[in-house]
């Protein structure tokens, strides 16, 4: 029975997208409509919204071109810098998964093959160059599940860029297959290959990925969740280590605060995702850190999908 793994909350990269060519991107999708999700986490709950974006033609809109300054640009480039996010998750999660040799399920059309090319000992050498245009491409359409993203900043100066990173990233696999000793995924190959098609392709945007390790200012809040973590672990409960871990993608079952079976696979998943490898149980300092760690991560999101 497949599992949901996530496969990629410790990925340490920094996505910055800058918008170069608003009205070229525009062009590429008009015709088309698209639906945001923003979420934004709170103690007691997690808060979503939606907004719809449907793209007509550029020129009966606002004449031949997108405005040069103001708010209204701005928030026409933010939409495109979503949606283009959602396209280099939809790249990302694919070849991960391709990489990792284990089946997605996605839109039940069946999962493509032969995206990425190999060398000698079965080494991942690159990426196709037809797969890497049709999903990076907005001119092409194409439909993957993706990633969710973090976003970390953005500009209200011309050119528009947004950083961000990936706060998730769910595989559907039989963790039964999965080898423990498994080699690692060579993101940066793969990250490399998507950032020079895209400088390569002229397609409006560009973007630039930088491996950083730092918590971007999060260290006080994950500070805080570790504490309440420790504390709670003290006094033998496990209901917030739960609530965390089904927040977060691992643990399927209800928040009983008991820490039976299901709890300690979500638990254990975890601890193999970010490779705490001597991981002693779930009252272990340093697993509950990284617990607090990927939660706060995790706070702020953003996603975009195709209607």
């Amino acid at each position: 029975m497949p599992e949901e793994l996530n496969a990629a909350l410790d990925m340490p990269y920094v996505f910055d997208i800058t918008i170069n060519d608003a009205s070229s991107l525009w062009r590429k999708l008009e015709d088309r409509s698209f639906v945001l999700t923003a979420q934004s986490p709170s103690w007691y709950g997690k808060l979503q919204g939606e907004v719809d974006v449907s793209f007509g033609k550029l020129d009966g809109y606002l004449g031949p071109v997108v405005p040069r300054h103001g708010m209204e640009k701005t928030a026409v480039e933010a939409i495109l810098a979503t949606i283009l996010m959602r396209r280099i998750g939809i790249a990302i999660r694919e070849l991960a998964v391709e990489a990792l040799d284990v089946v997605a399920v996605t839109d039940g059309s069946g999962e493509e093959r032969g995206r990425l090319r190999y060398g000698e000992n079965n080494l991942i050498t690159g990426v196709d160059e037809d797969y890497l245009r049709k999903v990076l491409d907005p001119s092409q359409d194409y439909v993957g599940d993706g990633c969710l993203f973090e976003v970390l900043e953005y500009s209200l100066s011309s050119p528009f860029h947004m950083k961000s990173r990936i706060a998730s990233m769910m595989l559907s696999l039989n963790l039964a297959l999965l080898p423990v000793g498994g080699r690692p995924i060579d993101y940066n190959l793969i990250l490399n290959a998507l950032n020079t098609f895209i400088a390569a392709a002229n397609l409006g945007y560009q973007l630039s990925i930088v491996n950083k390790k730092s918590d971007h200012g999060l260290s006080l809040y994950v500070e805080q969740e570790f504490d309440r973590l420790m504390l709670e672990s003290a006094g033998g409960d496990v209901d917030l280590l739960q609530k965390y871990l089904a927040y977060l993608g691992f643990y399927h079952g209800e928040l009983d605060n008991k820490f039976g079976p299901k709890s300690e696979r979500a638990a254990r998943n975890f601890a193999r995702v970010f490779r705490i490898y001597d991981y002693n149980g779930h009252r272990d300092r340093e697993f509950l850190h990284a617990v607090a760690k990927a939660y706060v991560h995790y706070r702020n999101v953003t996603s975009s999908s195709s209607q």
